[in-house]
């Protein structure tokens, strides 16, 4: 089963909010007992959100030069509260909040911090939002 096709099996049997984010690793690393490692794996992750900041390919977003701003602060906003790098959120910016980490929670928190940046959006409209893509669109 590939990627897409494991997305679409869970998507059959979750609500948006309950999917679990999806990292596709060529190994799991294992102890030498032979169980997971999870320390490793969360080194990994950790690594990542120590990069989160080197996005620097912007122009191949086909964002309006005009939402530029805004996209830059709701993606560290939404990196810093679901802690998800921004390479990961830009991967999937026509994906779902909910798909790349977000929970209900977040969702409020990132709301209230692009608020306090100057930017609105209600909880109903960001809630709806089928992609971060049009999370990005209805901000004002």
């Amino acid at each position: 089963m590939d990627v897409d096709q494991l997305k679409q099996e869970i998507s059959e049997h979750l609500r948006e909010h309950e999917r679990p984010v999806i990292r596709l690793l060529e190994e799991i690393p294992v102890l030498v007992n032979g169980k997971t490692d999870r320390q490793r794996l969360l080194n990994m992750f950790a690594a990542e959100l120590e990069n989160r900041e080197e996005f620097d390919d912007w122009n191949s977003l086909e964002i309006p030069e005009e939402k530029l701003s805004v996209a830059k602060t709701l993606f560290k906003i939404i990196s810093i509260t679901t802690g998800t790098s921004i390479q990961t959120i830009v991967e999937n910016l026509d994906d779902s909040f909910f798909n790349i980490g977000g929970s209900s929670l977040n969702a409020v928190v990132v709301i209230l911090k692009l608020r306090q940046h100057g930017y609105y959006i209600s909880i109903p409209d960001f809630a709806s939002a089928q992609t971060i893509r049009n999370v990005l669109r209805k901000l004002k």
